[in-house]
């Protein structure tokens, strides 16, 4: 039987005064192995003995002629809480009422026989047993869910509150007492993020609005004082013992700080890939050597070439053209806790050379433990070479202002020298040795001469005048001399566009200009058989290369197919005097008078020395300089 597992271990206490009814219980109790108590039928005896026995059961008698027994048991649970089970002749519906205000575990009805005691007891023990279990589940429960950090509210089928945990309590800025039994959206005011619409039922609402990767959306719980927080809500149907829904449980995660947190990394990651630097992250080296990329951003990948899953795990080394001492020079510093700043040279996927600005961080955790190294690079070739160009201008400027100034003076001497070389051959008509001397002293003031406006177009002093020119026609007229004047193992190749806007300039200047970039093309490859080239074409000024002013170009192209022209050399090309010829082969004044003539015109001249030599007479075009 169920009783007898209990009782070796329970003690029963007797309230009653019925002699009848105390026998029974005397003779019955010890035999089924129950501990039988001291009876006890006067009211203060019991509330003093009651927690001194700490019985496991009591069986009280409702018929006590000393006391109201209801009234008795009342205060006797009051100091200390025991099973009961009551003892009557009869009753009615007013007793059992009042019975029932003290949660008996069962009634015994008199006459009192063994069976009845027994059965009653056993069931009673059972009760109590049960009913302690019970309990202790509901506190185990209470327990996990008060430690649950997310809000949990157990609602009825009427949308009444049953139970709210700790965090339901401090969600909802209420002791959970207060929650019990409220109307839910009493409490809960909940909207909608886009619409700001509230909601009033989520478990109609939330089936329509769960996001594609499973995850629900984040709604508004606005507080008593306005205060809005974010939260994930789900609902949970419950149902009874039979199966049918009795309500929902709704549990409510807090995701304020993670939404700002996802928010805060989606919005710097959004920053990140808009920049127009290169960004790399790398993983903390413990070793100090080698770090591995984590992340690249777009300007990366438009920057080197490389796409961000080819890199990703793999070695800042793939882009370093000085070896690997430069990278460790770099973790070094970072290894100090520092910001490191320098300007090195990057190599691209296909091969090709970049100068870049490189700014590289050490990047902390919560506790200042560094985590990753992060590499800012932009480039900055485009900027270098412009800054040369101008220092080569710049030079070329100074050179031009000393030049001009020379070539003035020089040519006043010349003028003085020829002028009495004229006066000398009138007075020695008849002395034909001087006069011969005379002739070579006025051949060599001509070619001086020569120099001396070369110079004097170099420095922009010799402004002839200028005429709306054509390039096209220009280069097609002067190609007859080109072909006498090249050697016959070269070829000419002409790639000329029509209808060119015209250039004003000086007709002559441009043809002789043509002439020099052809002379020194054809003595560039005078080793071996070679191409020159010659073009004409349009550079709109969508396409101007960096440097140059932007507007529309006219342009005339001259390209070999020599050994090309090295770096050192092309920062003097255009100096006056500044030449590869031996000496006596050339006064290195060719190439100084081309650049003049353009600079004259309000244009400017490229160089490009990779396969050959090229150069790019721009020309400002429908426009006067």
């Amino acid at each position: 039987m169920i009783h007898l597992r209990h009782a070796q271990a329970t003690r029963i206490l007797l309230v009653e005064d019925d002699p009848e009814a105390l026998a029974l219980l005397k003779a019955v109790l010890p035999q089924e192995g129950f501990v039988l108590l001291p009876p006890v039928s006067d009211p203060g005896l019991l509330l003093q003995q009651l927690p001194i026995y700490a019985p496991n059961l009591m069986i009280v008698s409702v018929d006590l002629a000393t006391c109201d027994a209801v009234q008795l048991v009342k205060e006797a649970l009051k100091r200390y809480a025991v099973p009961l089970l009551y003892v009557a002749k009869h009753t009615d519906n007013a007793l059992l009422e009042r019975l029932q205000e003290t949660a008996p575990m069962g009634l015994i009805f008199k006459p009192l026989t063994r069976e009845k005691v027994v059965s009653s007891i056993g069931l009673a023990l059972y009760k109590a047993y049960m009913d302690g279990a019970l309990k202790a589940q509901e506190a185990l429960l209470n327990s996990t869910l008060s430690s649950i950090p997310h809000a949990v509210l157990t609602v009825n089928r009427n949308q009444r509150i049953r139970y709210a945990n700790q965090a339901a309590a401090l969600l909802l800025e209420r002791p959970a007492t207060a929650l019990t039994g409220q109307d839910l959206y009493s409490v809960l005011h909940l909207r909608d993020r886009v619409t700001q619409a509230p909601v009033k039922d989520l478990e109609r609402w939330l089936p329509s609005h769960v996001l594609a990767d499973g995850t629900h959306t984040v709604l508004e719980l606005v507080g008593a004082e306005g205060r809005v927080l974010l939260v994930e809500p789900r609902v949970t149907h419950t149902h009874d013992f039979s199966g049918t829904p009795n309500g929902v449980v709704v549990v409510l995660h807090d995701v304020q700080e993670q939404f700002l947190t996802q928010e805060s990394v989606r919005i710097m990651a959004g920053a990140l890939e808009s920049q127009d630097d290169a960004v790399v992250v790398t993983r903390f080296s413990v070793t100090g050597v080698d770090p591995r990329i984590v992340y690249v951003n777009k300007a990366f990948e438009v920057l080197t070439g490389w796409q961000r899953d080819a890199v990703l795990g793999g070695s800042l080394q793939l882009l370093s053209a000085q070896g690997k001492e430069e990278l460790e020079a770099t973790l070094a510093v970072l290894a100090s806790g520092k910001t490191y700043r320098g300007e090195h040279l990057f190599v691209k996927k296909n091969g090709a050379r970049f100068i870049a600005q490189q700014v590289a961080t050490p990047v902390y955790d919560q506790r200042q433990r560094v985590m990753h190294y992060a590499f800012v690079l932009r480039d900055v070739t485009e900027l270098r070479h412009l800054e040369a160009r101008i220092r080569s201008t710049q030079r070329l400027e100074a050179i031009g202002r000393l030049a001009g100034g020379f070539a003035h003076d020089f040519n006043n001497l010349l003028s003085i020298i020829t002028s009495y070389s004229d006066l000398l051959k009138i007075k020695i008509e008849d002395n034909t040795a001087c006069l011969r001397y005379l002739g070579n002293i006025q051949q060599a003031c001509v070619r001086a001469e020569t120099l001396v406006s070369q110079l004097m177009a170099f420095s922009q002093r010799d402004t002839k005048a200028k005429h709306w020119v054509s390039l096209t026609p220009l280069v097609e007229e002067s190609r007859p001399i080109l072909e006498r004047m090249l050697p016959s193992e070269l070829t000419l190749v002409v790639e000329l566009a029509a209808n060119l806007p015209p250039i004003w300039a000086n007709r002559s200047e441009v043809e002789q200009s043509l002439l020099n970039l052809a002379q020194n093309a054809a003595e560039a490859m005078s080793q071996a058989p070679g191409m020159l080239t010659l073009r004409t074409f349009l550079c709109t000024q969508a396409c101007v290369p960096v440097g140059l002013v932007p507007q529309n170009y006219v342009c005339l192209q001259v390209q070999d197919t020599g050994p090309g022209i090295d770096a050192e050399l092309q920062e003097h090309l255009f100096e006056p005097f500044s030449s590869t010829k031996d000496v006596g082969q050339g006064a290195g004044l060719g190439l100084a008078y081309v650049y003049g003539v353009v600079k004259q015109c309000g244009g400017d001249i490229l160089v490009e020395s990779q396969t050959g030599a090229c150069f790019t007479l721009y020309f400002p075009c429908d426009k006067k300089t």
